[in-house]
């Protein structure tokens, strides 16, 4: 063999073992390449504990540290998130309690007030009574519902969901509001069947919902008269209809009537804007839901819809 072949053919293996290891590099830069992304992905969508391995020479070994420290670092604040929001909730939970038993005591000290010097109190006096008491229910009322919603945002609202009578129960639910919407000046109407009318729900929960919504409608609609009705709408649900005859809901207003705290005229003072909130998380929780539809000028109609179960043929 010339010197000349044999510097070719030693070319030729250099030139080929050179190939092998490029292409050894690239095809691990490649795996760690999928692997990376795979592991953002999981990342995106709550999985702050994968990480990646990688040695000191290899090309994407830098990319792979750094985003082990990014993913590090995300699932930190992750748990600092969940600790302090844990903590938030425990707070204002027990602050809800401990303003909730002082405040019972408190009305329960106006009404007797207003009782015993009923007619006694000159009309200044009787009205700064009966404000007192109105302001000490509305407080009452937005207490309530803080606490309710922290316990749902916290899982401590459990529901026991089981099939009962709805119509029964929302003749009772009815029954309690006569009077506020007497002493409101609006109408109460009540379009409910007869016979039984069952579904899959929880007591406390419906009637918490159901009460949320006719709460909203006599408080902001300005309406004539509402009227509730309930009825099967097919595919195994039952639906309960709140419609009033009041101002109505701006369409970008309804798009986000069941957010947190959100209150659909800026400039009103009345009103946690939570009770549509916590009617829909009920709701759902229970495997229903709640819809509103809206005509400014005309009306708003909420939809709460319930399973039920099949009716087992009779044999």
């Amino acid at each position: 063999m010339t010197p000349l072949a044999w510097a070719l053919g030693a070319l030729c293996a250099l030139l080929a073992t050179a190939t092998a290891v490029l292409a050894a590099c690239l095809y691990r830069a490649h795996q760690q390449a999928k692997a990376l992304a795979a592991t953002l992905a999981e990342v995106a969508v709550g999985n702050g504990n994968r990480r990646l391995l990688a040695r000191p020479g290899d090309v994407l070994a830098p990319a792979v540290f750094a985003a082990n420290g990014v993913v590090a670092s995300y699932e930190q604040r992750l748990t600092e998130l969940a600790r302090h929001e844990a903590a938030g909730q425990r707070v204002m939970a027990s602050l809800s309690h401990d303003v909730r038993t002082p405040l019972t005591s408190l009305i329960g000290y106006l009404d007797a007030l207003e009782r015993r010097f009923a007619g006694e109190l000159g009309t200044d006096a009787g009205a700064y009574v009966a404000t007192a008491v109105a302001k000490a229910r509305d407080l009452k009322r937005y207490t309530d519902e803080l606490f309710e919603y922290c316990r749902l945002e916290a899982g401590e609202f459990p529901l026991a969901v089981a099939e009962f009578d709805v119509a029964e129960e929302v003749r009772r639910i009815l029954a309690g509001w006569v009077v506020r919407f007497e002493e409101a000046g609006v109408e109460l109407v009540a379009d409910i069947p007869d016979g039984p009318c069952c579904a899959l729900a929880d007591a406390r929960a419906l009637e918490r919902i159901v009460s949320n919504v006719l709460g909203n409608a006599l408080e902001h609609a300005r309406a004539r008269q509402v009227t509730v009705s309930l009825q099967r709408a097919g595919a195994g649900l039952v639906t309960i209809q709140v419609a009033d005859d009041g101002v109505g809901i701006a369409p970008h207003d309804c798009a986000h009537i069941f957010e947190r705290l959100y209150t659909a005229d800026a400039s009103r003072r009345s009103g946690s804007g939570l009770g549509l909130s916590i009617a829909r998380e009920l709701a759902r929780a229970g495997g229903g839901d709640i819809m509103v539809a809206s005509c400014v000028g005309k009306g708003t109609t909420f939809r709460i819809v319930l399973p039920h179960l099949p009716e087992t043929p009779r044999g």
